[in-house]
């Protein structure tokens, strides 16, 4: 994490550097008091501004000419890396979703991790993930009533009390019945027993 906001300051430098901006002089207390006064507020003061759109469309645009390698090829592959940790730190968010049952907040994610799987040539999992996605994101289509019933506590389960301790449906299953199917007396070895057939 070190590393990512050490490249992503180095990014804002370059971009501070590179960029002619009539008015930051005047907005630079504003941004000051957000650093020093988080409240939604001044957060919302701050991201409401004219200048702030125009900040932050410009930095946009400046990270897609960073991508393409307007700045050099070891530019380029850093942004790439940041990339893909950003990815990564949004598959944890995915599994933040599950562990809360926040539905909206898992079906983002994933639409944000298809790539990943692509990029690293995982084929199965970028196929079944992309049609996962796909039936999550038309669901209210498909299913109509189905993804309020998965919003209320519905694709994932909770075997305790602990708060934010949410396991998904297929987990749990791997964790009760398959787990009790493979002890002692489960399944394991009945298709060798006599005594099923007798």
């Amino acid at each position: 994490m070190t590393v990512l906001e050490a490249l992503e300051r180095l990014l804002v430098a370059k971009f501070e550097q590179d960029t002619d901006l009539q008015r930051t002089r005047d907005f630079t207390p504003d941004m000051k008091k957000l650093a020093e006064e988080i409240s939604s507020s001044t957060e919302t003061k701050v991201v409401q501004s004219s200048f702030y759109a125009e900040l932050f469309s410009q930095y946009k645009a400046f990270k897609v000419s960073v991508r393409s390698g307007k700045h050099g090829e070891t530019a380029q592959f850093w942004i790439q890396y940041m990339d893909r940790v950003w990815l990564l730190l949004h598959f944890l968010t995915k599994l933040k979703a599950t562990k809360t049952n926040n539905f909206h907040l898992h079906v983002s994610c994933l639409n944000k991790l298809c790539p990943l799987l692509f990029s690293m040539n995982h084929h199965n999992y970028a196929k079944y993930l992309s049609i996962y996605f796909v039936s999550l994101a038309n669901l209210n289509h498909s299913h109509p009533g189905a993804k309020k019933i998965l919003m209320d506590n519905g694709f994932s389960v909770s075997r305790s009390n602990t708060p934010a301790g949410r396991i998904a449906v297929d987990m749990t299953k791997e964790q009760t019945i398959n787990k009790h199917a493979k002890t002692k007396g489960g399944i394991v070895g009945f298709s060798r027993n006599y005594g099923p057939y007798s």
